[in-house]
């Protein structure tokens, strides 16, 4: 992984910012805490965060890619900010059921939905 090279791409919808991975293949903790980075820096630019995470053409993550969107989520909480998540494969879905991720973060079919929740 090239140093320079963001894993994120950043999109400004309004007062909402909608994050999509530049590659949609989360395999390692190195890409891992590169995204946690990147998100962290993305969230230090909000005053009041409203994110979406477009998880367009991601089919699986390792397991700490789900630590750090905890971690996020309470980030933004504590900050009076909403996060959501959008498009979510079905097996990476399943993940997030069985782990009762899907209790703790909003997942919606679609990054239209998603920003549509926030209020």
């Amino acid at each position: 992984m090239a140093a320079g090279i963001s894993k994120l791409k950043v999109d400004r919808r309004g007062d909402i910012v909608v994050v999509r991975f530049a590659d949609p293949r989360i395999r390692d903790e190195e890409t891992v805490a590169k995204i946690a980075s990147e998100l962290t820096g993305v969230l230090a630019r909000e005053k009041t965060p409203k994110l979406v995470i477009d998880f367009s053409g991601v089919q699986a993550a390792p397991s700490f890619m789900f630590g750090t969107l905890i971690t996020f989520n309470e980030d933004i909480n504590a900050k009076n900010g909403q996060l959501r998540l959008a498009e979510v494969a079905p097996g990476l879905r399943q993940v997030f059921t069985a782990t009762r991720l899907d209790q703790m973060l909003k997942i919606f079919p679609t990054v239209e939905e998603a920003a549509a929740s926030i209020t």
